[in-house]
């Protein structure tokens, strides 16, 4: 996987403080948007996977909270300055289809697993200053230095994307 360049949040700038803010409350709302996606989803819905090898909203809602729990201990990797951080990667798809993980089992765990994850985490990006979106390790699939500030732009997007994923599992979604 090679990200874009990260968003100019390292500066000093006004601009740059708007963008963090930006990117800050888009991490916040994750949870809310999640929760918007899901409303009103039957067990069936839930269940319904939209073709061949696609993940359902239950099996995404699970891939989120153990995809939060990472980024949980990422983050505190790369603000703790471990020296030599290498981000450990973990295969989305074993997790998913490994029955020991129960992706099929109920969602109300994994949602309150999610939402305080990010809660907490939330509370060490409200402190962050520019130098400390700098702070760097290295990841196996990104082909630039893993910083704190890609971090934040690669996790605030993630509910979204899954968000629009699980609106489009719906019966009659385009």
């Amino acid at each position: 996987m090679t990200a874009t360049a990260e968003p100019s949040v390292t500066s000093s700038t006004p601009e740059a403080a708007v963008a963090l803010t930006e990117l800050i409350d888009r991490f916040a709302s994750g949870p809310a948007v999640l929760d918007a996606a899901l409303a009103g989803m039957t067990d069936a819905e839930l269940d319904r996977r939209p073709a061949p090898g696609e993940w359902t909203a239950r099996e995404i809602v699970h891939h989120l909270a153990d995809a939060e729990a990472n980024a949980f201990v990422r983050l505190r990797q790369l603000l703790s300055r471990a020296p030599g951080y290498t981000v450990q990667v973990w295969d989305q798809d074993a997790w998913a289809a490994a029955p020991a993980l129960a992706y099929d089992r109920p969602l109300e765990s994994s949602l309150t697993l999610f939402g305080a994850l990010r809660a907490s985490s939330l509370e060490l990006l409200q402190r962050l200053t520019p130098s400390d979106l700098e702070l760097a390790g290295s990841h196996p699939e990104i082909d630039q230095p893993y910083s704190v500030g890609l971090w934040l732009r690669l996790v605030s997007d993630h509910p979204y994307d899954h968000a629009d994923q699980i609106r489009r599992t719906r019966p009659g979604a385009a």
